[in-house]
């Protein structure tokens, strides 16, 4: 029977900097808890010096993960940065994990953020585990508005996930359709996977909104205000 490691690497990293967690950290904290449950996961965290995985101990998967996040503001808890950043500290000494055929990593969170992250799922990936990244879009090659940096790391990320991921499902249609693309343009097949998409918290399961009569038409887009997305503001200004 396979083991599944869930990789909280970038949401921990997160935590120790005392900013309220962003879109994706706020998936890897909400969803990790159902698969900890219902598949028994095991969360990880990248040891960067040594490129290596090593388990949360069962007071930092309580601590991290088996809480909700606050649903505005910071509102984490006073001692979250500094028990993060203990926790890094001591996936340093800690024993790694032993990555091989019975061993399925998933990637939650933002795989792209760095290339030692990357560097260490090619590595499971060539010791045999199986890898399946949840992917949310492509803007980074497919829009302006990103540092070049972030550029290289996500190309190197895309090609990542095309060359060794099992399975890639995205949040939506509209990304699988955009990944599938990428991959045919580099020659490639694109790895399996389907859209998954996302719970909303803003909405209620029984409401029916083809029903309610808006006033005119409207695209409502929630976000962090970013150089990256004034191309969909603009789009939106357009359109008044």
């Amino acid at each position: 029977m396979s083991t599944i490691y869930l990789d909280v690497t970038d949401y921990v990293e997160f935590l120790t900097r005392s900013e309220s967690p962003s879109g994706v950290q706020r998936v890897v904290a909400e969803v990790s808890p159902l698969l900890m449950a219902s598949h028994a996961a095991r969360p990880v965290l990248l040891d960067r010096a040594r490129g290596a995985f090593v388990e949360l101990t069962g007071e930092e998967s309580d601590g991290f993960l088996r809480k909700r996040l606050p649903t505005s503001g910071t509102g984490l808890p006073e001692n979250a940065p500094a028990e993060a950043a203990a926790a890094l500290e001591r996936a340093r000494a800690a024993q790694p994990v032993t990555m091989d055929s019975r061993c399925t990593l998933v990637f939650l969170g933002a795989l792209w953020i760095n290339d030692a992250l990357m560097g260490a799922a090619r590595l499971a990936h060539t010791q045999g585990a199986t890898l399946i990244a949840l992917l949310y879009d492509l803007t980074p090659v497919m829009e302006t508005g990103h540092t070049s940096t972030v550029n290289r790391l996500f190309t190197r990320y895309l090609d990542l996930l095309i060359t060794s991921a099992s399975a890639v499902p995205a949040i939506s249609e509209s990304s699988r359709r955009d990944f599938a693309a990428y991959a045919k343009g580099k020659g490639l097949p694109a790895p399996s996977g389907h859209a998954t998409g996302l719970p909303c918290g803003i909405i209620p399961a029984n409401r029916d909104l083809s029903q309610v009569p808006w006033p005119r038409p409207y695209v409502l887009c929630v976000g962090t205000i970013e150089a990256r997305k004034t191309t969909v503001w603009h789009c939106l200004r357009g359109n008044n």
